[in-house]
């Protein structure tokens, strides 16, 4: 892999680990409720999986409304996919109803590479207002670490295809 991508590795690495000790400081107020770390609660849950379906209904209607400008291939697929809405929700079902050995905390929510500074050494994390396009309360509610870490991954991937689409 280090031929292949050089440094580019040993950045990954580090970012991995400043993106850990991020988390770490996020989830370690014991006095300020609004940044204590919370358990995943019965009602945590349902709401995680409330916002699960709303997502998955969202994302299919969108979809739907762009069916007509996907590559023959792609639209197949999507109607494929459509075809089969009714299966899809019944996957979300165990999620209310297992307990989650985990704790849920502030976020940075929005970790992009947009949001890091590279300082040629170290990473440091910026832009910590959270998405603009949602309100303030909804930046609030404490969430799986994770979620940044997908945010963050996806961002790669974009930033690959960038490249590779110029």
């Amino acid at each position: 892999m280090h031929e292949l991508i050089g440094t580019y590795a040993d950045s990954a690495r580090l970012l991995g680990r400043r993106t850990a000790e991020l988390h770490r400081a996020l989830s370690s107020e014991k006095i300020d409720a609004r940044f204590a770390p919370e358990l995943y609660t019965d009602h945590a849950r349902q709401a995680f999986y409330h916002g699960m379906l709303g997502l998955t209904a969202q994302t299919l209607q969108l979809l739907r409304q762009h069916l007509a400008t996907l590559p023959a291939g792609a639209r197949d697929e999507a109607l494929a996919l459509l075809e089969r809405e009714e299966q899809i929700r019944p996957f979300f079902r165990s999620v209310p109803e297992r307990k989650v050995p985990a704790t849920r905390i502030r976020l940075h929510d929005d970790l992009r590479l947009e949001q890091l500074l590279y300082t040629g050494k170290d990473f440091v994390f910026v832009g910590f207002g959270g998405r603009a396009d949602r309100p303030l309360s909804e930046r609030r509610i404490k969430r799986s670490p994770l979620r940044d870490v997908a945010s963050l991954l996806l961002s790669f991937d974009y930033a690959a295809h960038a490249v590779l689409l110029d």
